[in-house]
């Protein structure tokens, strides 16, 4: 051996991959170094998603995993920016290093042939989550905006007039029914809910999200955002929340790239001002201009997404991302 790499995820098994590279440097005549892919910041949301519970702990624990590692690799700019602010103080800061992932291979379907709307959300939206996914606050948002849309006279509201399709990828078996009656109840006019476990078959996913008009990501905070991601490697317009890793890139390759237009992504700023389990109308308001915007420009939109998406899939490769 040459040398050796011990490389942990994050919380999950950062720990064990910085004791095992101690261990090993005791044992094996080469360099070892211990390494970590931080892909979430705990200082960033943990408080929010969970208030009135005592989170110093765990955002304690990440910041020493961080600073004892000999290299940090950060998931996206936004948690790249975290890191080094995090070792500047550090007697002996590891090396950070940028990770983008690579981008999904998915053909982009050139144009839909369904008059209905489809509209894509995923992720962890089961209930314990919801303050920090925002998956009601989309529903909410979704439904305001066809409300809008059909004041119009008939002829005025065009992909609006037919009921629309909602695919909610990530909730939980258990929460399925009764989210379903209750949108149907309240939206059931306007678009259909389609919830689904997470998808663990990707090429299942990517079909599915493939098929959508556009997609949505109204977290309050991702540290990068793989769903949003998935959405543009797709071909698919997305709706992005502003705090994110994932809008800090696109923001990078926007001013680098003048060739990719802006038009085939709606960034949107939350609040999270939630009351108890609904969300805050300024939130509603603010996710509702954002898809109004998006669809109003939808052939212009998905024209420029797949030219995002075939920009993305050739220079983010998992084969580069590992190099």
């Amino acid at each position: 051996l040459q040398s050796v790499l011990v490389l942990g995820n994050d919380m999950h098994t950062g720990n064990h991959a910085i004791d095992c590279a101690r261990e090993l440097s005791s044992r094996l005549h080469c360099p070892v170094k211990s390494a970590l892919v931080r892909h979430m910041a705990y200082d960033y949301y943990t408080d929010y998603l969970h208030p009135g519970r005592d989170n110093t702990s765990r955002v304690d624990e990440q910041r020493r995993l961080t600073q004892t590692a000999e290299h940090v690799f950060a998931v996206g700019p936004l948690l790249e920016r975290v890191a080094r602010d995090c070792v500047k103080n550090a007697s002996k800061p590891p090396t950070i290093h940028r990770l983008i992932p690579g981008a999904a291979s998915i053909i982009p379907m050139q144009e839909h042939s369904r008059p209905m709307l489809g509209c894509f959300i995923g992720g962890r939206l089961d209930a314990d989550n919801d303050r920090l996914k925002n998956g009601r606050l989309a529903i909410h948002a979704l439904n305001e905006a066809y409300i809008r849309a059909r004041v119009m006279p008939l002829h005025q509201q065009g992909r609006w007039r037919d009921r629309g399709i909602l695919f909610y990828v990530g909730v939980s078996i258990s929460e399925e029914r009764a989210l379903v009656s209750e949108v149907r109840a309240k939206c059931g006019d306007r678009f259909e809910l389609h919830p689904r476990p997470y998808l663990n078959d990707q090429a299942a996913l990517f079909a599915l999200l493939k098929t959508c008009d556009f997609a949505l990501m109204p977290s309050w905070h991702e540290g990068f955002g793989m769903s949003g991601w998935e959405a543009l490697c797709a071909g698919v317009p997305l709706v992005c929340s502003g705090q994110s890793g994932l809008m800090e890139l696109l923001d990078e390759l926007w001013s680098a790239q003048l060739q990719l237009n802006r038009e085939c992504v709606e960034y949107v700023e939350l609040t999270g001002n939630n009351d108890g389990d609904e969300p805050s109308p300024e939130d509603t308001q603010r996710l509702c201009v954002a898809i109004q915007k998006l669809v109003n420009r939808l052939p212009n939109a998905k024209s420029h997404a797949i030219t995002l998406a075939n920009y993305l899939q050739k220079c983010f490769s998992w084969r580069q991302c590992a190099r």
